[in-house]
């Protein structure tokens, strides 16, 4: 990326160096930004050798704004300077008051007052006591800055989050209402509060993980949208992702998955006629053993539906990242090695297919992942070349997401989720769906990521049944601000 000097310090620090440098945040990694060079000097020693700093307070710390070109405009990546807070006009204002509180990895919040839904910076991870605690001040600061106090709360409902675990405790404290929206409920409410329209719409929301209604790992969705809820469409065929979280972090986890779930404790003998996949090079046979041991028993093996899991898994299996030092590793590498091929005019035919299928008449399609694993299979013993697999998986979603759109019948189609930061299958999607005559809305003005879901938290909150949540004598959140 790419930034311009904002201030005058910044332009004489240019020319002082010369020309153009690089620049990283003034934080460890998952906590705040440093905001005072006193009392952050530990955490400042340990990113540089010399600090330059003045003596003005830094009253609202805010990381830089990161934007990409997509699909013919501007696609926000993260809210930050120049950009945040966002502020979405609404009409009435029967909800002043409602605070979402937002997710885990990209921390934000969501304040509705009387005229606009106000979407907040990109706040960070919350993972650590310093992101959780910056959080819980930042929405204080927000509700004393609008002379607010809160009515009734939003938050994912994921348990294990920090921001819901707090909106879960500030509502006992103050006896509030509180409602737990779900994750990609939230997502699609966002672009669809972004975009102006109101329900019924259809929804596709692809992103890393979720909690779903039934405790698994949601991620590769689409829902129903109406006025008093949702409905699961469709879903990604479910796989165990092998120790949990670690597979997050580790894409050759995924793969493993998915071998497992196709084909069982024979998978190995299916992968008899790829000797050279460097993919089985990853893990120690005392690794393998132990996990498909787990997985076979059911054993710290969560089952997920993700999509983001999925792009792992294909990444793994093309050697591009075994394990990842940083969210979407393996996803951007895909993304580049298919436009790579995209580049270079490849035209060689190499199908991949996501078919949208159903095996119960009430139950939702789901987009099967086997027929796309064999035929990806196939290609590495022809020796296809990887950009060329690469490009066609991106493909095979875009058309995937198509056929759902055409059993459906619907015109309109709601994009939403992390996945739609890949700005291939962003355009490729929205190519397929115009061919056939369906209007794709996707975020522009708000993140496809996590940092969106505050605003589609108060959206749900307005229509949702609410939970009164029992007071805690053993709380201790702050008293209500004014």
């Amino acid at each position: 990326g790419v930034m311009r000097a904002s201030s005058g310090l910044q332009h004489l620090l240019l020319e002082a160096c010369g020309g153009v440098v690089v620049a990283t945040s003034a934080n460890r990694s998952g906590e705040p930004l440093c905001a005072n060079a006193d009392t952050d000097a530990e955490a400042l020693r340990a990113l540089a050798d010399h600090v330059l700093s003045h003596t003005l307070p830094v009253v609202n710390r805010i990381d830089d704004s990161v934007l990409r070109w997509a699909a013919g405009g501007a696609l926000t990546l993260r809210l930050g300077r120049g950009l945040a807070p966002v502020a979405l006009p609404h009409p009435g204002g029967s909800n002043t008051g409602t605070l979402g509180v937002g997710a885990q990895i990209k921390g934000a919040l969501a304040l509705q007052t009387a005229s606009h839904r106000l979407l907040s910076p990109d706040l960070g991870d919350l993972s650590s006591v310093a992101g959780a605690a910056h959080h819980r001040n930042t929405c204080h600061q927000w509700l004393e800055r609008h002379g607010l106090s809160v009515s009734l709360l939003a938050c994912d409902q994921h348990p294990g989050y920090s921001a819901s675990a707090w909106a879960a405790e500030l509502a006992a404290c103050q006896q509030l209402p509180l409602s737990a929206v779900q994750h990609h409920h939230a997502h699609l409410l966002a672009v669809m509060a972004e975009h102006r329209i109101g329900g019924p719409a259809l929804g596709v929301a692809w992103d890393g993980t979720g909690q779903g209604d039934d405790g698994s790992l949601w991620g590769g969705e689409a829902l129903a949208i109406s006025t008093g809820g949702y409905r699961r469409v469709a879903h990604l065929r479910p796989w165990p992702l092998p120790g949990g979280e670690r597979a997050q972090r580790e894409p050759r986890r995924a793969a493993l998955g998915l071998f497992l779930e196709a084909y069982g404790p024979s998978w190995q003998e299916r992968l008899a006629s790829l000797p050279n996949l460097s993919w089985r090079e990853s893990f120690s046979s005392e690794e393998l053993q132990v996990l498909e041991k787990s997985v076979l028993r059911g054993l710290n093996a969560p089952r997920c539906s993700s999509i983001g899991r999925l792009f792992d898994a294909v990444a793994a299996l093309l050697g591009l990242a075994q394990c990842c030092s940083y969210e979407a590793q393996a996803a951007l590498a895909l993304e580049a090695l298919a436009l790579e091929a995209l580049e270079q005019n490849r035209d060689e035919a190499c199908p991949l297919e996501l078919p949208l299928q159903r095996s119960d008449a009430d139950g939702p399609w789901q987009w099967n992942w086997q027929p796309l694993l064999e035929q990806l299979l196939e290609a590495l013993a022809r020796g296809t070349p990887a950009p060329l697999i690469a490009l066609n998986f991106h493909q095979a979603l875009a058309q995937a997401i198509a056929a759902l759109a055409r059993e459906q019948g619907c015109d309109q189609l709601v994009l939403a989720g992390g996945c739609f930061q890949n700005a291939l299958l962003l355009e490729l999607t929205i190519s397929a769906l115009n061919q056939q005559g369906c209007r794709a809305l996707w975020p522009q003005q708000l993140p496809c990521n996590d940092a969106a879901l505050p605003i589609g938290q108060l959206l749900a909150a307005e229509t949702m049944s609410i939970n009164r949540v029992a007071p805690r004598a053993e709380s201790h959140v702050p008293g209500r601000r004014r």
